[in-house]
């Protein structure tokens, strides 16, 4: 992936230099992330538009989940996000929805996971009257090499996304 953007290089250049859950959470670094997030899942069909929630499992997945929900909101565009606790999504939200992580082995079940990326039961939602959660996209920062699923719907449905692959943020030269 070629990083041909200001915004974008400078988020590289963050992400090289900070831990992910510290870039997820910078003054300067967040704002791009989420933007970048943002405009990678626009990209793919998957904005404010078309999705009702993003979120994912533990503290990093929810630090980028926040920083696309105030992105949108920069936009005038509605999100919400949600975490993963104890098989439970909190807080409930129901409709298609998009699981980050930073990289594969954050999202529960990798890259593979598909619809069960909330657990293979299912998440539960505990509210009955808001349905349940479908996932229709799982998006992480930073990607393992190409696997030709990238960005297009496999046969579960779900469209995998990467903002960088790994190669993308090795050491300047």
């Amino acid at each position: 992936m070629d990083i041909n953007d200001a915004p974008k290089a400078r988020l590289a250049h963050y992400l090289r230099e900070l831990d992910p859950l510290t870039a997820a959470l910078h003054r300067e670094a967040a704002p791009l992330l989420g933007h970048a997030m943002l405009d990678l899942l626009e990209e793919a069909g998957l904005g404010p538009g078309n999705i009702e929630a993003i979120g994912g499992e533990g503290p990093l997945a929810l630090a980028i989940s926040t920083a696309i929900l105030h992105a949108a909101a920069s936009r005038g565009q509605y999100l919400d996000a949600f975490t993963v606790e104890g098989g439970a999504v909190v807080p409930a939200v129901g409709g298609p929805v998009v699981v980050v992580g930073f990289d594969a082995a954050q999202v529960p079940g990798g890259p593979s996971a598909g619809p069960d990326a909330l657990g293979e039961d299912g998440p539960q939602v505990g509210d009955p009257q808001v349905g349940d959660p479908q996932v229709t996209g799982l998006a992480v920062v930073v990607g393992a090499a190409k696997t030709g699923r990238d960005g297009e719907p496999g046969e579960d449905g779900v469209v995998n996304l990467a903002l960088f692959e790994a190669f993308d943020l090795e050491e300047e030269k």
